[in-house]
């Protein structure tokens, strides 16, 4: 027996001759139906929609009373922060969080809450010789409907495809995904590496940490020259922390060891009895060069072997959000 299929419901359709003012439906047969009964849960709707409502706040809960109706919330989350430097790859930009849409029905008129997330932050400016902590996931917007919150999770934090360094005694180095933070955030982003630590006769680099909720730290890594240790895994609190590196040589006249960054702190903001969050990004490692005898009397020029110090790890938002919104439409 032919059916309509309207919310999720079969609506069984019968034979009949096309004299009453009802619904009515032609089948691929030429044979036209119409429709007996619409059980409960079944209703047909006018799809045009009216923008009724879009958020201009950003990370702050607001109040909006709805009439009785059908309506339809679309929103997106925060933006996520990048690396405060970075060459090209992910961290050239802010990753942009997807779009989440949702119908729901109000029995009488009801006052719901928007909550817009803004961008994450991007990590702290550090020197050419450092390597910069990741940045933090964008806020997530919500839409607190009675007692559930509609969720466009933040975007996640980006990572450098080709992070250059600029090592102590001349010319960069490129360290692509090595000692660099995982990203922060709670959805996969393409392509991302672990940022193990690195050793080479010129340079090294320790682990990054993992960037929060879920990131994991980079592997440790010696040699004769350098013992770099391994980044720390995200926690309940914030991104890991950087692995520390240390000169085994002992021959930089200023800084034989480089401490790794401080990964940065889950920020949260409240509204209607649902949470919203940014989390944090992970702490980068330290770095090493090396004096190379043979390069320096090339280039007519005094160097020395020196580290620095990883960068930190991004916390909280912008406030801002070029991306992000919550909007809702009346539909009917």
């Amino acid at each position: 027996m032919p059916a309509i299929h309207v919310n999720n419901v079969d609506i069984q359709v019968y034979e009949q001759q096309y004299t009453s003012p009802t619904l009515h439906v032609q089948n691929t047969d030429g044979k036209i139906y119409h429709a007996i009964v619409i059980p409960d849960g079944g209703e047909f709707l006018d799809a045009s929609e009216k923008l009724v409502y879009s958020a201009d706040s950003i990370n702050e809960c607001e109040p909006v009373t709805l009439d009785a109706g059908m309506y339809r919330v679309e929103l997106r989350g925060g933006a996520g922060g990048k690396q405060s430097k970075c060459q090209s790859g992910l961290g050239t930009i802010n990753p942009i969080a997807n779009t989440v849409s949702q119908i729901f029905k109000l029995p009488t008129q009801t006052t719901v809450y928007a909550f817009r997330g803004g961008d994450g932050n991007d990590s702290d400016a550090v020197t050419k010789h450092q390597i910069p902590g990741g940045g933090a996931s964008g806020v997530d917007s919500m839409l607190v409907v009675g007692d559930r919150a509609i969720v466009g999770i933040g975007a996640p934090s980006s990572q450098c495809f080709n992070l250059t360094i600029q090592a102590y005694p001349g010319g960069g180095q490129t360290y692509k995904y090595h000692c660099q933070s995982t990203p922060s955030g709670t959805y996969s982003v393409e392509n991302i590496k672990i940022g193990n630590a690195m050793g080479t006769t010129n340079h090294g680099c320790s682990a990054g940490g993992g960037g929060a909720p879920n990131g994991l730290g980079g592997a440790a890594a010696s040699n004769t020259k350098v013992k770099a240790t391994a980044g720390t895994n995200a926690t309940s609190d914030g991104g890991g922390n950087g692995g520390d590196i240390e000169n085994l040589t002992g021959d930089s006249q200023t800084k034989n060891l480089g401490i790794g960054g401080i990964g940065g702190k889950n920020v949260y903001w409240q509204c209607a009895g649902h949470t919203a969050v940014s989390y944090g990004g992970g702490g980068s490692g330290g770095v090493c060069a090396f004096a190379i005898p043979s390069t320096c009397e090339a280039l007519g020029s005094w160097c020395y072997s020196d580290c620095a110090d990883g960068g930190n790890g991004a916390s909280g938002s912008t406030g801002k959000s070029d991306t992000s919104y919550v909007k809702i439409y009346k539909i009917g």
